[in-house]
């Protein structure tokens, strides 16, 4: 069925349309519960289970779908907007009743402090940081993992609160959205042995530089710091593929001592991906001027926290 089926033009009022136009993507709204197709024959929730059980102490059947809403003690204080501004108040006739909105909670109770100190760098998986707290004290966040429908009119008594700062964040918070559901599937063994093992090189030579061992020192940190982005091209499924290519995009040329690290890193990488069939390509060192659009979508640009870089999930 089309969703515009679902739309009665009679009640969606003026003042609805009016309210719309207060709201873009990252404002916060108050008091929208989570719900959520429960599963109660095989449940894997509490609130799930405890619907299961309700309906086995009255001799009922349990049901195989059920729409779960948490108990009010339960409940988000506040959600985020991750519809894209322009699909909340629609150019001419409406075709989209609902918003998709994201649970926003306080994180800060169940993490440390260095944890904390990752989200608020944007370096913690499924957690983006609101910029602009909705509240004095805590560490308010997005929870990613999670998106569901609100009818466009629950906005029309409801006043948008500002989750980010700026504009800026705005845009990196989109940009987090839209990376989160584009990240590609790599097999298990492009993970542990390049991408983790990548990440855990480039933090270890770090800590070494910090404690001032001379043979790091000496190299310089550029073949770190001088790095936009990493990524990686492939030959065959990404799932099973022939070979995997780390692909290094520099700020500035990369100087000869500092590429040799990166070689040196692969050929110990790429003894290890033999075992499995795989075979690791030399490091290829580029720019964005340098290469083609076309090109570099063929690619996957993975996250490196290593190299302090922004990640987007």
């Amino acid at each position: 069925m089309n969703l515009e089926a679902l739309i009665d033009k009679d009640v969606w009022s003026e003042d609805i349309d009016q309210s719309l136009d207060r709201f873009h993507q990252g404002h916060l709204i108050r008091n929208i519960p989570l719900f959520y197709a429960g599963s109660p024959t095989a449940p894997v929730t509490v609130s799930t289970k405890k619907v299961a059980e309700a309906a086995r102490r009255v001799g009922g059947d349990v049901p195989d779908l059920q729409v779960i809403s948490l108990p009010k003690t339960k409940r988000y204080p506040f959600a985020v907007i991750t519809s894209a501004t322009c699909d909340i108040a629609e150019a001419g006739t409406p075709r989209n009743p609902f918003i998709q909105v994201a649970p926003v909670f306080d994180i800060g109770p169940s993490i440390d402090n260095g944890a904390a100190n990752m989200i608020r760098a944007g370096r913690y998986g499924d957690f983006v940081y609101l910029t602009k707290q909705p509240r004095p004290t805590g560490v308010w966040v997005v929870d990613l993992r999670v998106v569901f429908p609100v009818e466009k009119g629950a906005l029309r008594d409801r006043k948008p609160l500002e989750g980010f700062a700026t504009e800026a964040d705005r845009i990196r918070f989109a940009r987090r959205l839209g990376k989160r559901v584009m990240r590609p599937a790599l097999a298990d063994i492009v993970h542990t042995q390049i991408v983790a093992e990548l990440d855990r090189w480039i933090k270890d030579d770090e800590r070494e530089a910090a404690q001032g061992t001379p043979k790091v020192l000496r190299g310089g940190l550029a073949r770190f710091a001088d790095v936009k982005r990493v990524a990686l091209r492939f030959q065959g499924d990404r799932l099973e593929p022939e070979w995997v290519q780390v692909v290094v995009f520099q700020d500035t040329p990369l100087s000869t001592p500092d590429k040799l690290h990166w070689r040196n890193w692969r050929s110990k990488t790429e003894k290890k991906l033999r075992k499995h069939g795989i075979r690791l390509q030399p490091v290829a060192f580029t720019s964005l001027a340098e290469m083609s659009v076309a090109e570099y979508e063929g690619l996957v640009e993975v996250v490196v926290s290593g190299l302090g870089r922004e990640t987007y999930y």
